[in-house]
Order: structure tokens, then sequence, then C-alpha cells
């Protein structure tokens, strides 16, 4: 966002940027959604709430930051992770921040846009798995509907009306869920990017300062 007084923290999670190194599922069947599908103890979200909760607990540990004043913000698959850093985070984020969130209200997500169910399917082929059973039991553990009860701290919400890869009703089962303060922002000319023109930064920059007592 450009400001000269936030410290910011760019997370690679696993499977993205660096972190390839080391963990890479890469793209095709199974690709990222799909490694460890067929076992929740392994799948790969697991892991990468994980990751965002590490990050959380990293800065709150850093004497440079307030640690009263942490804010977790992402977009799409972001989203997801920063809800889930959220819930997991036992009351240390002041406040959340995200854009067309991925990994929220999974069965109805699959009814809604088909080629999620194929993208899954072919996951389950390329493991040797048939049951669809256990994709909907995995996904029920990473789903964000049910971390989203476990959120007080403010959060915002910023959906593209015309998003088709997370349509704002998956956003707003979760936004529906959450136990705290919340706020919603609907861009009407937007599809899943909302980072074009910097759209989401304009609406989030100065609800995140507010809420992090930096208005000037």
């Amino acid at each position: 966002m450009g400001d000269d007084d936030v410290i910011h923290l760019g997370l690679d999670t696993r499977g993205h940027g660096r972190s390839a190194e080391v963990v890479n599922p890469g793209f095709g069947f199974p690709g990222y959604v799909g490694s460890g599908l067929h076992d929740p103890e392994a799948y790969v979200y697991r892991g990468a709430y994980l990751d965002a909760l590490r990050a959380v607990e990293f800065l709150c540990g850093r004497t440079e930051i307030d640690p009263a004043r942490v804010a977790v913000m992402g977009g799409s698959q972001g989203g997801g992770l920063a809800l889930a850093a959220t819930a997991l985070s036992e009351g240390r984020v002041r406040c959340c921040l995200i854009a067309v969130p991925f990994l929220g209200d999974f069965m109805h997500h699959q009814q809604i846009r088909a080629v999620y169910i194929g993208e899954l399917e072919g996951s389950l082929k390329a493991l040797g798995k048939s049951d669809y059973g256990v994709v909907c039991r995995t996904m029920s553990y990473v789903d964000t509907m049910n971390f989203a009860r476990s959120i007080t701290c403010p959060v915002q919400m910023v959906s593209g009306l015309f998003d088709d890869d997370c349509p704002p009703h998956i956003g707003f089962a979760v936004f529906n869920t959450l136990a705290g303060p919340k706020d919603y922002v609907i861009l009407p000319d937007c599809s899943h990017n909302v980072w074009s023109r910097d759209r989401w930064g304009a609406v989030a920059r100065p609800w995140l300062r507010r809420q992090l007592g930096l208005e000037r």
C-alpha cells in the first residue's frame, strides 16, 4: 500500500514463490488443490493455514511490531488464508481484510462453478481414488465457514459482482457467519481481478488505517 508507517510482511505460502523449492505440487492433476486431497492430515491447505498462522506469530514476536496492531490481508486464495490465520491466532489479529475469498462454502461453490468439480475429480483420479465423499470430508476441514465463528475482530470483505471464480455468494456465506464487526464493499464492474487499477487497495487502505488508529 506504500504507507511508510506500516510494516508489511509478504508470505510465500508453501508451493508458491521461493517456498516451491520445498513444496511444489505444480499444476495439472493433482496439482495444488489436489495435493494430499485424499487425507485431511496430509492436505496441502492444512500446512498452508499453519504457514499463515506462523507469519502472525513471527510478527507478534518482533520488537519492531506493536502486537496490538497486527492486521492480516489477502485476496482469493490469500483471502482464505487470511481468514484461517485470523481464526487460529487466538485474538492476536487486530483486523482482517479479504477480497474475493476462496476456500469458503465448499458445498455450494462446487454447485455454482462446475469447473471446480472437474478439477477435484481429476485430482482424485490422479491419486487413484474414486470416492468423492473423500473430497467433501477433506474440504470441510479447510472450509473457512467453519473458522468464521471464531473471528471476532473487525473484517472488511471486498467482492467483484461479476466474479465467476469465487462468486459473491461464496464470500457472503462466510461473511454472514463472522462473529465480530464486519463491513463489505461490492465493486459492481469487477470480476475476480479486483486488483486491477488498485481497486481493492483504494477501498482497503483507508479502512485499515482507521482500524489501526493511523488516520492522519
